[in-house]
């Protein structure tokens, strides 16, 4: 992945908090309740990740000099390479031409997430686009979830990062929350 993302601490502690109440007040493992707060997590980011449209757009262009003018060529798509970084003009002689048209990946940022949660349940996993790893010392279990999109914080990066994902951390926290009472309820009566 191209950077790190930071999360919030107040809802780094907001989930904490919940996955303290799962240790004591549900008797739960401590090692489920770290799975149950990662598969939550994941569930979040995959929620707040926006998926791409199924077709690129034909554009007007605009060009007027050169190979590639507005009269040989009066639209075009633009084609990512590697990501938003790289893009490359796909020229069209007419704007109904399907070269290029259908984004064979769409959809691929939110899914990456949803592979993510069962992954976290187990004992971890990894494929192209996606890697989750549990590591045991002691008491201690650590959960490390790694997005390998290199384009991730761009398709994330629709408004802010850091609310996006504190929103997705906070929302997992919450979730976790409202589970917890509804078995709590569940267990007095």
């Amino acid at each position: 992945m191209q950077g790190e993302i930071v999360w919030p601490v107040d809802d780094l502690k907001a989930l904490e908090t919940q996955f303290m109440r799962a240790t004591s007040e549900l008797e739960m493992p401590v090692e489920n309740a770290v799975k149950w707060a990662a598969f939550l997590v994941a569930q979040s980011c995959g929620a707040k990740t926006k998926k791409a449209p199924e077709k690129r757009r034909a554009y007007v262009n605009r060009e007027t000099t050169g190979k590639m003018n507005k009269k040989a060529f009066p639209y075009y798509r633009e084609v990512w390479i590697d990501g938003p970084k790289n893009i490359r003009k796909w020229y069209l002689k007419e704007k109904t031409d399907p070269a290029y048209e259908k984004i064979s990946k769409s959809g691929l940022a939110k899914n990456s997430w949803k592979w993510m949660k069962p992954w976290a349940r187990r004992k971890g996993g990894s494929n192209f686009a996606a890697e989750v790893n549990h590591r045991r010392s002691g008491l201690n279990i650590e959960i490390e979830m790694a997005n390998k999109l290199s384009y991730i914080l761009e398709a994330i990066k629709e408004s802010d990062t850091n609310f996006i994902l504190g929103d997705a951390m906070a929302k997992a926290a919450r979730r976790m929350e409202k589970l917890i009472d509804q078995k709590m309820a569940k267990m007095a009566k």
